[in-house]
């Protein structure tokens, strides 16, 4: 994997990832269902002290896709939930960034669901 850098981080880029000729988004679709927020696991612990190097990586890296993403961190689940403007800015994402190294972990992106709760 190329390094971006110069730095022994392991750090891969968005267009390193994903070749854009093979990109699934090109073409046009309904995404008014589309969750907006996506679940990342895996996340390096690094990611959660809130001035790494890491940690900003990680932000730049998600908001290529939105520049008003938001994050919300979940230490003791080594998670963070990224929550985007639209559907398409959250499937970009999670197509681009799956399985991506973030640091010395392989990050994995998942669509947050959203709950619906029955009354009767």
């Amino acid at each position: 994997m190329k390094q971006t850098d110069g730095k022994d981080d392991n750090r891969v880029t968005v267009d390193d990832h994903v070749n854009e000729a093979d990109d699934p988004l090109d073409e046009e679709f309904d995404t008014t269902d589309l969750p907006t927020s996506l679940i990342i696991t895996n996340i390096d612990s690094r990611c959660f002290t809130a001035t790494s190097d890491i940690r900003d990586y990680f932000e730049d890296t998600f908001k290529t896709f939105d520049p008003s993403a938001t994050f919300q961190y979940f230490k003791s689940f080594r998670r963070v939930r990224v929550n985007y403007g639209d559907g398409m800015s959250a499937a970009q994402a999670r197509i681009r960034c799956h399985q991506m190294r973030v640091g010395d972990e392989i990050i994995n992106c998942y669509f947050a669901g959203v709950s619906f709760v029955y009354q009767h």
